[in-house]
């Protein structure tokens, strides 16, 4: 009875320990999301094309705290970029070939990159203030610190269940 008893308990520990870890890592990738979706939005109200597809980033420029926060932002024109600010994370032929996409099709792209090439990307349209499509803003993130804190919580998590 008492092996049964035991028994339960420790698989009883360890799936909740796995629920808990799959919790964690999904709310902080989560996380890690939306924060890619506020830089992206940010960059896009704070910067903006003219009637006549002119850039202006003066705005931007001003917002410090935006611009220093981990998270990269770049904005395309149809001729190519107009805006950067932070790390290149991703190679600048692929950033191009995202904007072309993006600014083809209308539609937002979110990407992941692997292991070998680790980012986490968000491509977003923008208009003239004509509506006229004619940029993309693109907030680029590494991902390698949310796996830290991940797999910290985790080594912490098994501790604990070990006691």
């Amino acid at each position: 009875m008492a092996l049964r008893t035991a028994v339960a308990w420790v698989a009883g520990v360890l799936v909740l320990s796995g629920v808990a870890a799959g919790l964690s890592r999904r709310s902080e990738y989560d996380s890690l999301d939306l924060r890619l979706r506020a830089h992206a939005l940010a960059v896009y109200g704070l910067a903006w094309f003219d009637g006549d597809g002119v850039f202006h980033d003066e705005v931007v420029r001003r917002e410090t705290a935006l611009l220093s926060n981990g998270i990269s932002a770049m904005v395309f024109s149809e001729e190519g970029p107009v805006f950067r600010s932070g790390a290149d994370q991703v190679a600048p032929e692929v950033l191009a070939q995202i904007a072309d996409q993006v600014l083809a099709d209308g539609q937002e792209i979110y990407l992941s990159g692997g292991e070998g090439d680790p980012f986490r990307l968000l491509a977003i349209p923008t208009s003239d203030d004509n509506d006229r499509r004619c940029g993309v803003v693109i907030a680029v993130a590494d991902p390698r610190p949310v796996r830290r804190a991940w797999l910290t919580f985790v080594a912490q998590l098994a501790a604990v269940a070990a006691l």
